[in-house]
Parts: C-alpha cells; sequence; structure tokens
C-alpha cells in the first residue's frame, strides 16, 4: 500500500512537471553533493513541522547526482530522465530499496539556501521535504545551478 501511494505521488509530480528544452549555455560551476550541508536547513522546517530529522544517503546523493547530469548533458529540466527513467529507477539503480521515494529539482539558484527556500514556497516541493514518511536525502549541485533533491525511506 505505501509503495501505491508512493506511485501514485510520483505520477502526480510527473503530471505537473513536464520536460522543458533549455537552449541557453551551461555556464555556472556546480559544487557536487552537497547533502551534508543540506541537513541543518531542511531539519529545521521539518522539526517546525513537528517531524524527524532526515539523514544524508549517498545512494540518493549519487540519484540525485545522476539527474542532475543527465539535464545537464541532455539540455533539459524535468523530473522524466532520458529513455523515461523516473527518481524511483534512478533511487533503485544505485542499490536504494525504497518503499518511499521523491524529488525536487530547479535551476538557476544560486546558492543552497535560496534553492531550499524556493522549494518550501511550492506546495509540490514543500510537501517533498515535510514528507513524514523520508528519513534521507541527498542533494546535489550541478553546472548550470541545476538542483536535484532526492528524499527517501529505504527497506519499510
Amino acid at each position: 500500500m505505501t509503495r501505491l501511494i508512493a506511485l501514485v505521488f510520483l505520477a502526480l509530480l510527473a503530471a505537473c512537471s513536464e520536460r522543458t528544452v533549455i537552449n541557453q549555455p551551461v555556464s555556472t560551476q556546480g559544487t557536487g553533493d552537497v547533502s551534508l550541508a543540506a541537513l541543518g536547513p531542511v531539519n529545521r522546517y521539518r522539526a517546525e513541522a513537528g517531524l524527524g530529522a532526515v539523514t544524508a544517503d549517498l545512494a540518493l546523493a549519487r540519484a540525485a547526482r545522476d539527474h542532475a547530469e543527465d539535464m545537464i548533458a541532455n539540455r533539459f529540466f524535468g523530473h522524466g530522465g532520458t529513455g523515461g527513467t523516473s527518481v524511483g529507477d534512478r533511487a533503485t539503480r544505485q542499490g536504494y530499496g525504497w518503499c518511499f521515494i521523491a524529488e525536487n529539482i530547479a535551476q538557476g539558484h544560486p546558492g543552497l539556501i535560496e534553492v531550499i527556500d524556493s522549494w518550501m514556497t511550492s506546495p509540490g516541493h514543500r510537501a517533498n521535504i515535510l514528507a513524514g514518511q523520508a528519513t534521507q536525502m541527498g542533494v546535489y549541485h550541478g553546472d548550470g545551478n541545476h538542483w536535484v533533491m532526492v528524499l527517501g525511506q529505504d527497506g519499510c
């Protein structure tokens, strides 16, 4: 049942974000895995909502990296990856046995605090960050200020 709810949630996310082609050159350098730096601000928002903290997870950070690098290399912006992959596909490929999975993406924000604050003003992104099922996360900052956050719960 939990997996079904997660899949329905993913379908809703996909429906709200079509794949957008990026025609401008990518120039701003990313900084890579920023999962540890993101824990403080994310967990402050979660604590304010009465939720437990999430921890950083390397497999989720690698799934976030793969999607950010796919978007950069193939010049698109969207949740669906090249070949139609989903966030669940990307997490599974990294060995993450999820029962809950969610993804936030953004482009153009110059810093970590700005992107997290922006996600918190968007109902869908906020719901992902404040999902009670989320226990772990990975965040990646790629070139061109591409940001990907993957939240999950492993092995429920």
